[in-house]
């Protein structure tokens, strides 16, 4: 029998396994079964408070959290078995697990937000394209098929797919055929539409037949003028809106905010905030 004083002083299964000298096996069996019985209902109360307890709700609605933060300025939580999204997991704590093919994101502009009234469920964006583009060939659609998601400021539709940034046209190819893009070959348009997503309106081509397409078409770096490129929130890649930079640039102005509290309040990087007040970016405002 092991003694309650040697369970005190080695404070855990694991520590008293060693300290009696069981065997290695032994030691395994009980820190899993030690692993497996932190998941229950108490502590499951426990992640609620100790998440809830790690939020400041502010004006216009947002509640920030005020925890750990991933590189990419989204907050990071510990669910009790993984870390994962603050957002995400606010989301599943006042809704329910995240369904397959879905995430998670903001209604509002801000990161670190997790009120749940600014949390949406939203389907995984190269899943909505495959049913985009199963859908269009049941139905033998003839007409530009546009992408309404993320874009880059030429316009052509873009999603992030294991990890890489990938043209959507490219993967509507792919799913149309059966088969990934053959090195060496791209995906071009034979409708003048760069977001357009239609299979029957894509084919492969050389890097050659890529460049003389967009000369043809005028659409090559070369042809495009200054006063034609979107700027501000027009602009594909956008982070913040008019509003937000004008409103940045008098906190700052009447020193209210330094570049790193102002990011955080709206969920940007510190440099953006800096470029946005020494007028290198949103210059037109």
């Amino acid at each position: 029998m092991v003694e309650c004083s040697t369970v005190r002083e080695r404070g855990s299964l694991g520590g008293v396994a060693r300290a009696v000298s069981l065997p290695s096996q032994v030691r395994s069996d009980i820190a899993t079964k030690a692993a497996k019985a932190r998941w229950s209902p108490m502590d499951r109360q426990e992640v609620k408070e100790r998440f809830w307890n790690k939020i400041k709700k502010c004006k216009g609605g947002c509640w920030v959290w005020t925890g750990a933060r991933y590189t990419a300025g989204y907050g990071e939580a510990y669910d009790g078995k993984e870390c994962l999204g603050a957002h995400q997991l606010s989301y599943i704590l006042t809704t329910g697990p995240i369904p397959d093919g879905f995430y998670v994101t903001h209604t509002c502009t801000v990161k670190l937000c997790v009120n749940p009234e600014h949390l949406a469920l939203v389907q995984d964006a190269v899943e909505e394209l495959k049913s985009i583009v199963r859908s269009s060939l049941t139905a033998g659609r003839q007409d530009c098929i546009n992408w309404t998601r993320a874009k880059n400021p030429r316009g052509y539709g873009s999603v992030n797919r294991n990890g890489t940034t990938t043209y959507v046209h490219s993967i509507a190819w792919e799913i149309a055929n059966g088969k990934r893009v053959p090195d060496g070959l791209f995906v071009l348009h034979t409708c003048d539409n760069p977001s357009c997503l239609n299979p029957l309106h894509l084919f492969l081509g050389t890097a050659s037949d890529n460049m003389q397409d967009m000369l043809k078409k005028r659409r090559h770096g070369w042809w495009v003028h200054p006063n034609s490129i979107p700027r501000g929130e027009k602009h594909g890649q956008a982070k913040l809106i008019a509003s937000d930079v004008i409103k940045i640039r008098q906190l700052y102005e009447n020193g209210v905010g330094s570049y790193r509290t102002l990011a955080n309040r709206f969920g940007v990087s510190r440099t953006l905030i800096e470029v946005v007040v020494k007028r290198k970016a949103w210059r037109h405002i």
